[in-house]
């Protein structure tokens, strides 16, 4: 009675053995890339500012760029991913940050991840761009934008 279970058993086991490690390598050579190539900017946008200040403890670079097309627009160009802030928030701000917590009527520009080009509205010309992390609910970093 137990030996007709074993051999089932000895042939599952070894029909596992030989198909799960296939099945696993067929799955991480037909996975789809999740993140772009590459980071770089379309070629009609020109450099206006570097905001090196940004995430100036948090190491994040981000620049300010124009598109040759309608030079009116302003884009936040974010390079490189944070590497110790979770769930990192773009705003924009026409007030100072004051106590770590967003003004009222900040605008909030999107997620932080890196080669996405970030709009500015045109009519926005002074004020603050605002790192801001959504897990610790309090602002990272910021830089006065003239």
């Amino acid at each position: 009675m137990i030996q007709p279970l074993r051999v089932v058993h000895r042939r599952a086991f070894l029909v596992l053995a030989l198909a799960l490690p296939s099945l696993l390598l067929v799955g991480l050579v037909a996975r789809r890339e999740t993140l772009p190539n590459s980071t770089g900017l379309p070629t009609s946008f020109r450099f206006v500012k570097s905001a090196e200040h940004l995430g100036s403890d948090q190491s994040l670079p981000a620049a300010l760029y124009t598109d040759a097309g309608d030079p009116s627009h302003i884009y936040v160009f974010v390079t490189q991913s944070p590497r110790t802030e979770p769930d990192l928030l773009l705003y924009w701000s026409n007030q100072d940050v004051s106590g770590g917590f967003l003004p009222p009527g900040s605008r909030l520009l999107g997620a932080v991840v890196p080669g996405r080009p970030f709009p500015l509205d045109s009519n926005l010309k002074s004020g603050y761009l605002v790192l801001y992390s959504l897990a610790h609910q309090r602002v990272v970093d910021l830089e006065k934008m003239p």
